[in-house]
């Protein structure tokens, strides 16, 4: 009996290891996902259209959507817009142009 006990709650001890992993796993695979590059109008978007009755709501709304994105999706939407506005300081495979980087000297008496 005293046997037959133990291996009852090792069995349950390693159930609750798997599932402590697989949960461990989806939270990564989701972390993963995050960081892929979306373009705007990839296939990944879903698009719905959405009816409000008044604009109080849709203004709640919108607010409620931009409250949703993760810290990557922000900075990826972000970087999306830079591009859109300036496309001309992109370079032909739509890559940035190094900075330049200046140096002033300044040179003030002091009376």
């Amino acid at each position: 009996m005293f046997t037959l006990c133990c291996k009852k709650e090792r069995l349950e001890a390693e159930e609750r290891n798997l599932m402590k992993k697989k949960k461990l796993e989806e939270k990564n695979n989701s972390n993963q996902e995050d960081e892929k590059q979306h373009t705007y109008g990839s296939e990944t978007t879903n698009k719905t259209i959405h009816f409000f009755s008044t604009f109080k709501e849709a203004e709640e709304y919108g607010y409620k959507e931009m409250a949703s994105h993760t810290y990557l999706q922000r900075l990826n939407f972000l970087e999306i817009l830079r591009k859109r506005i300036y496309n001309d300081k992109l370079t032909p495979d739509g890559k940035w142009f190094p900075l330049e980087r200046t140096l002033t000297i300044i040179s003030a008496t002091l009376k």
